[in-house]
C-alpha cells in the first residue's frame, strides 16, 4: 500500500456562494467562492498510484491535482445521483413506464403504441417527467441517466 497526500479544497462553509441551476434543482453541491488548501490522506495499491501518476502525466497535471479534480467530480456526481433518484422518487407508476421507454429509445408514438395510450397523453408524461427530473429533452434525459450510472428499473 502506498499513501497518497493531496491539496484538496475543503470549504468550511459554504455561507457566500452563487447557486447553478444544477444546485437550484438540488443536482449539486454548492460551491464556496473561496477555499482553503487543506491536506488530504489515504492508502491506495500500487497500481492505482501508477495509474494515477501516468494520467496526470498525460494531462500535465500534478498527480495531486489531477487526484483533488477525479475527488471532486466524484463527488459532484454522487451529489447529482442522489437528486436524481429523489426527484425518480416523484414520478407516478405511469410515468416511470413512459420513462423506461424512453431510455429505450423509443419515440412518443411507439411509446403510445406500446402502452395503448394516444400520443397526446405520451406528450404530456413526457413534459412531466422532464420537468420532475429537470431536464430539457429526452435526449438529455438520456444522457444524464447514462451519465450518472442510474437504472430506471423497478
Amino acid at each position: 500500500m502506498f499513501y497518497i497526500m493531496s491539496g484538496c479544497a475543503c470549504p468550511e462553509e459554504t455561507e457566500g456562494t452563487q447557486e447553478t441551476e444544477e444546485e437550484k434543482a438540488g443536482m449539486s453541491r454548492p460551491r464556496p467562492k473561496a477555499q482553503k488548501p487543506q491536506k488530504l490522506v489515504f492508502e491506495a495499491d500500487a497500481a492505482l498510484v501508477m495509474d494515477l501518476k501516468i494520467a496526470a502525466r498525460t494531462r500535465r497535471q500534478a498527480p495531486e491535482a489531477l487526484l483533488a479534480e477525479l475527488v471532486a467530480q466524484g463527488l459532484n456526481q454522487q451529489a447529482v445521483r442522489e437528486a436524481m433518484e429523489e426527484n425518480l422518487r416523484s414520478l407516478t407508476y405511469r410515468e416511470r413506464e413512459v420513462l423506461r421507454l424512453i431510455v429505450e429509445g423509443l419515440s412518443n408514438r411507439q411509446i403510445a403504441a406500446r402502452l395503448f395510450i394516444g400520443h397526446e397523453t405520451v406528450k404530456t408524461h413526457v413534459k412531466s417527467i422532464l420537468k420532475k427530473l429537470h431536464v430539457r429533452s429526452k435526449a438529455n434525459l438520456r444522457l444524464v441517466l447514462l451519465d450518472i450510472g442510474l437504472r430506471v428499473w423497478g
